[in-house]
């Protein structure tokens, strides 16, 4: 389905011909291991890419029932939850996804970025300076991304964290 996505196929038989024979093949997969968590994540972005975001959260649940420590589930039902419109479920996952080892999973999105935002506008200095903290990692040489980390851990009250972001941050302005 992607690949005729991504080729602008208009044709709607096409594109639906693409859809079934991704679905088929990754339930294949799916069959071949059942509890290889990564292959529910390729099941669900096929699922997003056709807005069938119900049975995308139900195959991500399915994964997380699996092991319910992998922190990537918890990223990817975010994501999918914020698409749907579902802001509740997407705060309760966030946040999962924000307090795991896997924050990282997000990549430089418009996902984390809406994320961060919300807890900077909340001021959930925790969750702010977590996601800011991995914002320079994915950008280590933004001059915003260390303001914005700086920024954050003065309002939060920590001084001397504040001081060394911002001496980064100026050093790359």
């Amino acid at each position: 389905y992607s690949v005729g996505a991504s080729l602008k196929l208009t044709d709607k038989v096409a594109l639906d011909n693409y859809y079934n024979n991704a679905l088929g093949a990754i339930d294949k997969a799916i069959a071949a291991s059942p509890q290889r968590i990564p292959v529910y994540f390729m099941k669900s972005n096929i699922l997003v890419s056709h807005k069938d975001y119900p049975t995308a959260i139900n195959t991500l649940n399915e994964a997380a029932r699996f092991n319910s420590n992998f922190g990537e589930v918890y990223c990817q039902l975010y994501r999918v939850y914020e698409l749907s419109g579902e802001s509740k479920q997407a705060q309760i996952n966030g946040d999962k996804c924000v307090e795991s080892d896997d924050l990282a999973s997000l990549g430089m999105s418009k996902s984390f970025l809406a994320l961060l935002d919300r807890y900077y506008q909340a001021k959930d200095y925790n969750h702010s300076i977590l996601m800011a903290k991995q914002l320079v990692i994915f950008q280590p040489d933004n001059f915003q991304a260390w303001s914005l980390l700086g920024q954050i851990y003065g309002e939060s009250g920590d001084k001397e964290n504040a001081r060394i972001a911002n001496e980064k941050a100026a050093v790359l302005q």
